[in-house]
């Protein structure tokens, strides 16, 4: 299955401009990162062999991190275009451009209190 296929499987939420649809946005953020393939950058973890890079060329070390900072980019970028202006704002605000932080970034100020 392409992935355009599987984006049928979740729907892009509506762009996030207010408090009254954080939960609603995140649920439907979150299952569009899963389809898209982007699970385990919800978790806000690196890759593990990054701690402990034994048996680790720095070559393929470096090619690594590289990759995840590629798919790091693209599903930020996704969540970027499901954001109203002033979501985009603090997104543009973020320290760095990873899933959990962006996301973290949002909860701050959209999940209801």
């Amino acid at each position: 299955m392409t992935s355009q296929s599987l984006s049928s499987f979740a729907e892009k939420p509506q762009p996030l401009d207010t408090s009254a649809n954080w939960i609603s946005w995140e649920r439907a953020m979150t299952d569009v990162l899963k389809v898209q393939g982007y699970s385990d950058l919800l978790k806000g973890q690196r890759n593990s062999k990054w701690k402990d890079p034994e048996g680790l060329s720095p070559h393929r070390l470096r090619r690594e991190k590289e990759a995840w900072a590629k798919r790091q980019e693209a599903a930020c970028a996704l969540i970027v275009t499901c954001c109203g202006s002033a979501a985009r704002d603090i997104l543009t605000a973020a320290p760095r451009i990873e899933v959990a932080v962006y996301l973290r970034e949002l909860r701050k100020d959209y999940r209801p209190k």
